[in-house]
């Protein structure tokens, strides 16, 4: 059965009248034969902006229906997130176009319309991409900061893995100004800025002790820990050097101190704790 315009507005234009404590609903109704292109047709009488679209479309030349029955109420004013998440679900996404007052809406095949849907992209604050993580269908972008990861292209692909394929989704590095750039529809720039927030951290701080020894002999002593921390270290330089996303402590550097029979370590403060665990495991007295 195929729905017109003026009954499907008045399906999806059902306000309930609340009571003085309620808020203000709006009802969409979906039908299981109801066409594609009678829902957006509806969709532009609800949200009070034109939505042009093709009918001349792969989807809307196969007649395609929506395959379910479905009744919602939202809050007044949150019908057009619904709408947008609705058509997501069917690969449409709603670009907004004209003078700002004035835009209509686009429903296009996100996946043959690929540069319209990023030109259009809407920029968001990296600050308040928490308030969009539910966005399904939006197209955004945001600039996110990065002061201590010190690889961003290493970053970049990385991020570039959590993408929407088919070239929708897109991440830039701009080094000069130490910023990540994404590109995707609202809830995987949202995941994507959280990985960036927790990998993002400052490096543990670097401290300097002397460690007094009574029975071990310095110069020994720091030889065996340089082979213990230092070059175990050296072998996994990976993480630490060029290629790492994120700033890490450097290696722990030891050294005698022959006057004063001690060990000088300058090191992170959980590789100097190591450290002296195994000072004191080894600053005994010599067995007859």
């Amino acid at each position: 059965m195929r729905f017109t315009v003026a009954v499907l507005a008045v399906a999806l234009l059902g306000c309930l009248r609340p009571a003085a404590a309620q808020e203000e609903q709006v009802t969409i109704t979906i039908t299981k034969d109801m066409p594609l292109a009678d829902f957006i047709d509806g969709a532009a009488v609800t949200v009070g902006k034109p939505i042009l679209y093709d009918p001349g479309g792969q989807r809307f030349q196969k007649n395609q229906t929506m395959g379910v029955d479905v009744t919602k109420n939202v809050p007044k004013g949150k019908e057009l997130d619904l709408i947008r998440a609705i058509l997501a679900f069917y690969e449409i996404t709603l670009i907004p176009v004209g003078p700002q007052g004035y835009d209509v809406f686009l429903a296009i095949d996100s996946r043959s319309t690929n540069n319209l849907v990023k030109n259009k992209a809407l920029f968001v604050p990296w600050e308040s991409l928490r308030e969009y993580a539910d966005r399904d269908g939006l197209y955004l972008m945001t600039s996110v900061p990065v002061k201590h990861i010190e690889n961003l292209t290493m970053l970049r692909t990385a991020l570039s893995t959590m993408v929407t394929p088919a070239g929708i989704g897109r991440v830039h590095e701009v080094p000069g100004a130490n910023r990540i750039i994404l590109m995707d529809y609202a809830p995987t720039v949202a995941a994507m800025a959280r990985v960036i927030q927790e990998m993002d951290v400052d490096p543990k701080p670097i401290v300097t002790a002397t460690i007094l020894l009574k029975h071990a002999e310095a110069i020994a002593l720091a030889n065996t820990l340089k082979e213990l921390f230092v070059a175990a270290d050296q072998q996994q330089a990976a993480p630490r050097g060029q290629g790492a996303y994120m700033a890490v402590a450097p290696a722990p550097r030891i050294a005698a101190y022959e006057p004063g029979n001690a060990i000088v370590v300058v090191a992170a403060e959980d590789d100097l704790a190591r450290i002296r665990e195994v000072v004191k495991q080894l600053d005994v007295p010599p067995t007859e």
